[in-house]
Parts: C-alpha cells; sequence; structure tokens
C-alpha cells in the first residue's frame, strides 16, 4: 500500500476516536468502533457531518477535550442560524500555524515580508489564524482588519507592505482610491496579493494582477475545518491541499441515496476531514463547494499532493424567484459578458425568501444610468424575470464590511 494512504489511514483511525469524545459523534453521527482498514472503509462507515449537525450541537456538542485545555474559539456569522464554533487548544494552534506556515511560505512570505489584512478579525477564522501562521515565518503582520480605504493606503505606503489579503473585489476598490490619490498602483512594495473568501475568474485574477503589477494566488478555507488549507503555487493549475492536516473528498451526490467518489477531472462538492485537531475536529464534512477532483498530482512546483480545481460555486446555489430556478453563478457571468464594469465581489442578488409577489433586485457597479436600463432588459431577456436594477457606487461594497454576498435574503 501507498505509505502516504497508511499515514492518512492511521491519522484517520485516531482521528475518529478523538472525534467520538464530542457528544455530536457518539449519539448524533456515531462513528465505527474498530479501525477502519481502507480509504474505501472511512467512506462506507463513516457518516457524513452537515453543518446543520454543527449547528445543533452549539455551543459546547463538538467539544471533545475539557474547556480547561481551550484556549480560542472562531464562530461561522451565524446570519442564517445558529452558529458554528471550532474551538483550538493551544496545541491547535502551534500545528495549524505549522501547517498553514507551508502555504504562506509559498506565496513568498519569509522573515523580510510585510503581510496587512483587510479582513475582519475577532470571531472570524480566517484572519486571527492565517495571521498566527504568518508570524510563525518570522514575518511582520499588519493585521488592519475593516478600516477606511484611506487607511489601507497609508498603511501600504508607510509599511512597505509586501503582501495583502483581502476578497478580490476590494481589490478594485483600492486601485480605484489610488488613481483618485495620485497614486500610481504599479509604483507600491505590492509584490503579492491573496485573493479569497469569494470566488472569482481567471479574468478577475489577470486584471487584478495588471492594475498593480503584481501575483495574485487563490486561498481557500473555513472555520468549521480550518482557514487556508488549500493553496495555490505559482503555477497556479489548481488548489494544492494541506493532506498531511486534511483529507479531502470530492463526492458525486448526483443520486443523493448513492454518493460517489468524484473521478480525476469530475465535478462534485468538496468533503474533508481533519487529521490533526485536538478540540473539536469534525469527520466528513460537506462543504457546500463544487470543485473538480484533479487527483493526487506531481505538480511542475515539485510537490505531490492531493489537488482540486479552484471553487467553482456551490452546491446549494440554485435560487428560485417566483417559480423559477436561478443559478446565479451563472447570471453573473453572463451580464460581466456584456458588463465589464460588473466584478466579483461587487454585485449582489436581493431576494425575499418564501414570497411570490415581490420584485428582486439586482445590486451593482455600472458605468452610469444608461447602463441600469440595459441591464434591467438584458435580465429579463435571460431570465424572463422581472428585476429592479440599482447602480451602487463602489464605495458600498467595501465600507464597514468584510465581503458582500452574491444572494442577499431580505424580509418583507
Amino acid at each position: 500500500m501507498n505509505t502516504e494512504y497508511t499515514s492518512t489511514l492511521d491519522k484517520l483511525n485516531l482521528i475518529i476516536k478523538q472525534a467520538a469524545k464530542s457528544p455530536l459523534y457518539k449519539t448524533q453521527l456515531p462513528l465505527p468502533r474498530k479501525s477502519i482498514v481502507s480509504l474505501d472503509d472511512f467512506a462506507r462507515k463513516v457518516p457524513f457531518t452537515l453543518k446543520q449537525d454543527l449547528r445543533d450541537a452549539y455551543p459546547y456538542g463538538g467539544l471533545t477535550v475539557s474547556k480547561s485545555k481551550v484556549i480560542e474559539i472562531h464562530t461561522s456569522s451565524g446570519t442564517s442560524g445558529r452558529p458554528v464554533g471550532s474551538f483550538l487548544t493551544k496545541r491547535d494552534i502551534e500545528k495549524s500555524s505549522m501547517e498553514i506556515g507551508k502555504a504562506w511560505a509559498t506565496f513568498g512570505v519569509d522573515e523580510d515580508s510585510v503581510v496587512l489584512f483587510a479582513m475582519s478579525y475577532g470571531l472570524y477564522s480566517g484572519a486571527a489564524i492565517n495571521t498566527y501562521a504568518i508570524q510563525s515565518l518570522g514575518a511582520f503582520v499588519v493585521p488592519a482588519s475593516i478600516v477606511p480605504i484611506d487607511k489601507y493606503i497609508d498603511l501600504i505606503l508607510d509599511y512597505g507592505v509586501t503582501h495583502i489579503v483581502a476578497v478580490p473585489g476590494f481589490y478594485y476598490y483600492l486601485h480605484h482610491r489610488m488613481l483618485e490619490r495620485g497614486i500610481d498602483p504599479k509604483s507600491t512594495s505590492l509584490s503579492t496579493m491573496i485573493a479569497a473568501g469569494e470566488t472569482y475568474s481567471e479574468a478577475t485574477r489577470s486584471e487584478i494582477e495588471a492594475m498593480f503589477n503584481t501575483t495574485v494566488y487563490d486561498h481557500y478555507g473555513l472555520v468549521e475545518v480550518n482557514t487556508g488549507i488549500c493553496y495555490e503555487c505559482p503555477f497556479k493549475n489548481g488548489l494544492h491541499v494541506l493532506d498531511d492536516y486534511v483529507y479531502a473528498e470530492v463526492i458525486n451526490f448526483s443520486d443523493p441515496a448513492n454518493p460517489t467518489i468524484a473521478k480525476p477531472c469530475e465535478l462534485g462538492e468538496l468533503v474533508l476531514s481533519n487529521l490533526d485537531k485536538e478540540a473539536s475536529p469534525v469527520l466528513r464534512y460537506r462543504t457546500g463547494d463544487m470543485v473538480t477532483n484533479l487527483g493526487v498530482v506531481s505538480c511542475e512546483c515539485g510537490r505531490t499532493t492531493q489537488k482540486i480545481s479552484r471553487i467553482m460555486g456551490r452546491a446549494d446555489s440554485v435560487i428560485s424567484i417566483k417559480g423559477v430556478k436561478l443559478d446565479p453563478y451563472a447570471l453573473r457571468v453572463d451580464i460581466q459578458k456584456q458588463f465589464n464594469t460588473v466584478k466579483d465581489g461587487m454585485m449582489s442578488i436581493r431576494v425575499q425568501r418564501n414570497r411570490i409577489h415581490y420584485t428582486p433586485v439586482i445590486l451593482a457597479t455600472l458605468n452610469n444610468a444608461e447602463h441600469v436600463d440595459q441591464l434591467r432588459d438584458f435580465v429579463y431577456r435571460a431570465t424572463s424575470i422581472k428585476f429592479d436594477v440599482q447602480h451602487m457606487p463602489i464605495e458600498y461594497w467595501f465600507t464597514n464590511k468584510n465581503k458582500a454576498p452574491l444572494v442577499e435574503y431580505v424580509e418583507e
């Protein structure tokens, strides 16, 4: 047997024993008592964990150690229900810093780097956990969080920031404001931009790289398992999985009663299991993110790891508007082909749940008032649904916000 898989199997058996200590896996999602003997055995015997399972376990149902060992917690936003909590021991933070640090080293971060986070800190895991990983490499972190755009620019210029982390749409806003201030975006110390937290196209990446004369990398994670666990290398041909730290499966759920492992180059839902976490490990967590399974790959960068494509959308992304099923990601792509000012991260579809008699709204940054009418007509022709269209200034998307959802549900 491949030694890599033997190691993964050993880790899975250990993490199953650890997870079984929590009320979540003791009662709600019982785990096998005997050791699993293969990865196929793991897939047959270990149940999927859903986000609702973790919500039902809130606040302490997923905890596998005494509270005295917990030193930190991060949670999901909880905007659509109970939040999901991820507990961390001192060892968990040390281990995640070591593993996630491998991704940041690939992005060129070292002791001479200055890294600015234009993302929210606090309960959001992305900024804090990645900060620890970056600091473990000896780099200088500027934990800016959410501040006015001019403050970001001043920090970049004052401290010689080399790397910046933000949602992709933010970089358009940063570029826009630099030009307003008479600053050449290509003249700063910035060399590398991490665009994370949202799906975005290769065209968006290329635009951002050209605007700032930098390299843009994708980085993927989620609070339920851990942030920053899949990352790009300089060849940008998919995401490397930190497969000593997490176990990734890509599952085809076309037949929900008989889900199967997606074949190489086949699209499926990303399912993740912790391999090394003390406080609140999760097993076979259905992320809802759609990716292509690239298999175990010997990459040009010299790494041999499991790889997946960049995130291609959400498994649950289809929404119903007045009885019409609509994929918001596909609609955004169609709109962007016609209106090049509509960028990733700067468009939202506002709908109301459980109502028929309402007018959905598209919020987008457009060139002028004439484009509002053109976009309204284009969307009606494409969907047979009458949308209201509202032009939003670029500042709308990034003032006191971490990121804007593509689909925004509002009350009556």
